[in-house]
């Protein structure tokens, strides 16, 4: 070690130990009557919640690119609906369809290799099917080969009525099976090697794509399923055919029935959410993961008509198909925020503890005084614009989170990770406010600023926990794009990639029709609110209170514009402080001292530079260090715990001393 260094070391060890305690001018201590609640139960509990909340912020960048790699590939995002139709047949007066599919039945023969190949069945349309009712029931009876009857559903065999897409590179051989036209389609493959179907071809596509409905039966006893497709190739013999499907399989290869390679694809393609942007489309597709769709049905005789109730469950992923620049851009304005946390934040923090040699917990405890790990950030106009971009630019996946909390069965860890991740939404109200408050600066002066971000998490974080989800998901299938019917034989109301781009919407269309309220809502909330609190009260947030381990109220004399030094220091600095900022800058005390609290200041970015036998306090901003001056060019300070200007040291009487000051943790001040 240099002369040098062991020189700044001592300096600063000598100013550590020769600690001035403030005067009571500066704060009042609280009696113990109003604060007796303050006991050690309340600091434990203050240090868990502290604890997550700060864990939750650290690791925010990680579940972020996580969320970004997950929604890649369709075996990581579950999404499972279930659902019950209920519905009237008349198997008794109806009369063969004829372009209307309400009670009215077809009588065809079955062919392939299922359950009710050789068979001639008649389904019945109900008396009530909805205008746009996705799933239905397979309603009919059956003559077998040996002459038997069987009617469907009963005890043994559920049914309902389900998508499906057929897909080949060879357009006739799509041709002899279903109904509908084909089209060519684009492909997607995800990380494992799924590919998907998620679009009509924009360009040359070697893929044709068909869409239509099918009826699903499954043998509950050994849990068999088959589907009946209608085939209309020949239109003087219309006909079914049957083909057995195998659980958790999806798609089928039909060589063995058609004669040439085509892919059969359960469940169809749901184009989920699709949006547009300047960076390109984004198409969120869901497609079935298991084929195990009846999951049984209920059947009342009512007078002449028999009422039908259909429970499915349908278990499907979702998988985010967009371009490569939505996530560059995504990850870049990411990187961009961790750098300033690691080198605005993490760092004059780090100082900090290294300054001391007390285990992390036993000083943690006693030291993080509710402090709010990112609140720096948040009077940062640059930084809360990116991170309100990169809330607008993932609007799907928040949207997807949203169903998911409320549809899937996720664990308790994926549940907390979809709900933090949600929480995402916060960031364009916080936006706002940090707008307002800058404008009411310019307008008004800088002593009607405020800062109310604190408290904008907790009162906004229930709100999306417990509602936004549930608001989200009664959108239902307005938020699927390409709804349409298909079919003359089975009449199918489904979700289709062919018109995946009709109801196509911006992004921050999308953002401001599902979010657009809560964020003008919660901005007001937290204003009022916030204001109220601090009136009553007279602490800066309602998050210090929950958080800290020792809370302290605004000094009377606060009012008299009387303040402590290194509030008074900031005031005068020329950086300009609006007076509310000050105050919260400088708000956590410690209970003995009364001196402001090193960890809560390194937060705010206040470091200390030593510059020969001068130790002056700074601020470390995109890891760019300098020191504090008023507006005559005087350099702040620090003796012991006090600091103030001083006329002597300025810009050019430490331009003299070194160019590379010796950078350490800002101590306790007064």
């Amino acid at each position: 070690m240099s002369y040098q260094t062991s020189q700044v070391r001592s300096i600063y060890h000598l100013s550590r130990t020769n600690v001035v305690l403030p005067s009571s001018d500066c704060q009042q201590a609280p009696s113990s009557t109003r604060h007796s609640y303050i006991t050690s139960i309340h600091s434990i509990i203050a240090l868990i919640l502290w604890t997550f909340l700060s864990l939750n912020a650290l690791l925010d960048p990680i579940k972020t690119f996580y969320g970004y790699y997950i929604y890649t590939d369709s075996e990581n995002q579950p999404a499972v609906w279930d659902m019950t139709v209920e519905n009237n047949y008349n198997n008794k007066t109806s009369n063969v369809c004829n372009d209307n599919f309400l009670d009215c039945y077809y009588e065809l023969p079955v062919y392939g290799t299922g359950v009710l190949a050789s068979s001639v069945c008649r389904s019945y349309y109900p008396i009530d099917k909805g205008a746009t009712q996705h799933f239905g029931t397979f309603f009919a009876n059956c003559t077998l080969s040996n002459g038997n009857h069987i009617y469907l559903p009963n005890s043994e065999f559920a049914t309902t009525q389900w998508s499906l897409l057929l897909s080949s590179q060879e357009k006739s051989c799509i041709s002899t099976l279903g109904e509908g036209d084909s089209f060519p389609c684009d492909s997607y493959t995800t990380v494992e090697g799924r590919v998907l179907y998620f679009r009509p071809s924009r360009t040359t596509a070697p893929t044709w794509c068909k869409e239509f409905g099918g009826y699903y039966i499954l043998n509950k006893d050994n849990n068999q399923l088959d589907v009946l497709v209608a085939n209309i190739s020949n239109p003087l013999k219309l006909s079914f055919t049957s083909i057995p499907l195998i659980h958790n399989t999806t798609v089928y290869n039909l060589f063995g029935i058609l004669g040439c390679s085509a892919d059969l694809t359960i469940g169809g393609a749901g184009g989920h959410i699709s949006s547009s942007a300047w960076y390109g489309t984004t198409i969120g597709l869901w497609m079935a993961h298991t084929s195990n769709s009846p999951a049984g049905n209920t059947i009342n005789i009512i007078d002449d008509m028999v009422n039908v109730a259909t429970m499915t469950s349908v278990d499907g992923n979702i998988t985010q198909i967009h371009t490569f620049y939505k996530d560059a851009i995504r990850c870049s304005l990411l990187l961009i925020v961790i750098y300033y946390r690691l080198s605005s934040i993490y760092y004059p923090m780090w100082l900090v503890y290294n300054n001391q040699e007390k285990p992390f917990w036993s000083w943690v405890f006693k030291r993080h005084m509710g402090l709010v790990l990112h609140k720096r950030e948040r009077r940062n106009m640059t930084i809360l614009f990116f991170l309100t971009v990169e809330a607008i630019m993932s609007t799907e996946d928040i949207v997807m989170y949203c169903q998911q909390s409320v549809f899937t069965y996720p664990t308790l860890l994926a549940l907390a990770l979809k709900y933090m991740s949600i929480t995402r939404i916060i960031w364009p109200s916080s936006f706002i406010l940090l707008i307002v408050s800058r404008f009411i600066q310019i307008i008004l002066g800088s002593r009607y600023a405020f800062a109310l971000s604190e408290d904008l998490f907790l009162l906004g974080a229930p709100v999306i926990w417990f509602y936004m989800p549930a608001y989200v998901t009664s959108k239902g299938v307005r938020l699927f794009q390409g709804w349409r019917w298909t079919g003359t034989i089975i009449h199918h109301y489904g979700n289709t990639i062919l018109k995946v781009y009709e109801n196509q919407v911006s992004v921050l269309t999308l953002y401001y029709d599902l979010f657009g309220a809560f964020t003008l809502m919660s901005c007001l909330t937290t204003i009022c609110i916030g204001c109220l609190w601090q009136s009553l009260t007279r602490t800066s947030s309602i998050m210090s209170v929950i958080l800290s381990n020792s809370i302290y109220y605004r000094c009377i004399k606060d009012v008299q514009e009387k303040h402590c030094n290194i509030e008074k220091v900031l005031r005068e600095c020329n950086k300009k402080f609006p007076p509310e900022i000050v105050y919260q800058i400088t708000k956590a005390k410690l209970p003995a001292t009364h001196l402001c609290e090193a960890m809560n200041l390194a937060s705010e970015g206040f470091i200390c530079l030593v510059y020969g036998e001068y130790e002056l306090l700074g601020t470390t901003e995109w890891g760019f260090n300098s020191p504090i001056f008023n507006e005559k060019g005087h350099a702040a300070v620090i003796n012991g715990c006090q600091v103030a200007y001083q006329s002597t040291v300025t810009r050019v009487t430490l331009a003299h001393i070194t160019s590379r000051p010796q950078v350490l943790g800002v101590p306790d001040l007064q």
